[in-house]
């Protein structure tokens, strides 16, 4: 579907470009730096993460300094997370038992979250070199992944129960309590007397009893606004801060790390994740 929609979006705009001075087309890549603004618990922080972009765009030229822009877009937004304090680990028995264990943990995960986009800007062109615009986007969330780890050890039984696992996240396609398949042999751990195995890495939900949605919302909407330098007449350098309005964390598998349930349940975040993004981009308009 994606694919037919681009290819019907470069048929729209060479038609249109060939038949009409007013219209322009070009193509935008760069890097991306981006994290999420909300409350944190205490013990965590979130940072930036880096990663890319690139599309077309077409332009509708309504004066010789005023023009709009509409682009499709692939882009990678996301965040980094750490964890350091007091926490609790769902620890799953040969028997089919379950422990919730509490200890210290020291989680660090970096999300990688791959978007369809669609920006809608205007822009106004200062003088012959500088240029100023801003607008909305709209990011449809088509590949969310995560890469981390995380280390843990009981504080009623650290010589007995710790351990360090990898953590490779797939968050659309991995399920609850999944194991990922590396070929290394599993961590041994002794709890209640018993051996039980730790896997060295783990999927997005290992730690769920139940997968209700995926961690992130399918769905962005925000403001963008900018500024572009033009080398030439076609060539020119952006930089862009994107500020979105939705959260984009799915409240219902994000869990504390702090807090559990009176059931030993993991009690769940009700905060709100928004995006902030900064852009850099080298462009052509054509």
């Amino acid at each position: 579907m994606i694919r037919n929609l681009i290819l019907l979006y470069i048929l729209l705009i060479s038609v249109t470009a060939m038949n009409a001075q007013e219209y322009n087309f070009g193509v935008r890549a760069g890097q991306n730096y981006s994290t999420v603004l909300g409350d944190n618990e205490e013990g965590e922080t979130k940072g930036y993460s880096s990663g890319f972009h690139f599309g077309i765009n077409f332009y509708y030229n309504f004066t010789d300094n005023f023009s709009l822009r509409t682009e499709l877009m692939y882009i990678q937004n996301g965040f980094s997370q750490e964890y350091n304090g007091e926490s609790y680990y769902l620890i799953r028995k040969f028997d089919g038992g379950l422990v919730v264990e509490k200890g210290d943990m020291e989680f660090k995960m970096d999300n990688s979250n791959g978007y369809f986009g669609i920006p809608i800007t205007g822009h106004y062109r200062l003088n012959r070199r500088w240029e100023i615009f801003g607008g909305g986007y709209f990011n449809i969330l088509i590949s969310p992944t995560g890469a981390g780890t995380v280390r843990f050890a009981s504080l009623e039984n650290p010589d007995e129960i710790f351990f360090r696992q990898s953590l490779d996240y797939r968050y659309y396609g991995d399920e609850a309590g999944e194991i990922v398949v590396s070929g290394s042999r599993p961590l041994l751990i002794r709890v209640e007397g018993d051996i039980v195995q730790i896997p060295k890495v783990v999927g997005a939900y290992y730690q769920f009893l139940e997968k209700e949605g995926s961690a992130f919302k399918s769905i962005d909407i925000g403001l963008s606004a900018g500024i572009s330098y033009y080398l030439n007449r076609g060539f020119y350098i952006s930089l862009k801060a994107d500020y979105g309005f939705l959260d984009v964390t799915n409240n219902r598998m994000d869990r504390s790390f702090v807090e559990i349930n009176l059931d030993d349940s993991f009690k769940l975040k009700e905060d709100r994740d928004t995006h902030l993004g900064i852009n850099v981009s080298f462009g052509f308009k054509f």
